[in-house]
């Protein structure tokens, strides 16, 4: 089949060229794009992974904040026997 007409001609090198020219161009976008977007979740995760342990080690300083109340307690300083040892066979017997 012979294509005589300038415009049939025309058409049938300009569309496969530019089918061509925009599947390498949504390649070329699709790994900017991949890059970028691991960069983002990257940066997104080890912030929340910095909040998370600013988090928890307040939550840890102010346990040992409050344990070290406790300890100078004239209660906890005398140890009576008696008074925490129920206590703490039952907490042994309950944890395992």
């Amino acid at each position: 089949m012979k294509v005589k007409s300038v415009r049939a001609k025309l058409l049938l090198y300009f569309i496969p060229i530019s089918v061509a020219v925009l599947v390498i161009a949504g390649f070329i976008i699709g790994f900017i794009a991949r890059d970028v977007t691991f960069t983002q979740a990257q940066e997104a995760t080890k912030e929340t992974l910095d909040a998370t342990v600013r988090i928890v080690d307040e939550w840890l300083v102010g346990i040992k904040n409050e344990l070290r109340a406790l300890a100078i307690t004239d209660v906890v300083k005398s140890f009576e026997l008696s008074r925490f040892g129920p206590r703490f066979m039952e907490t042994i017997k309950n944890s395992g």
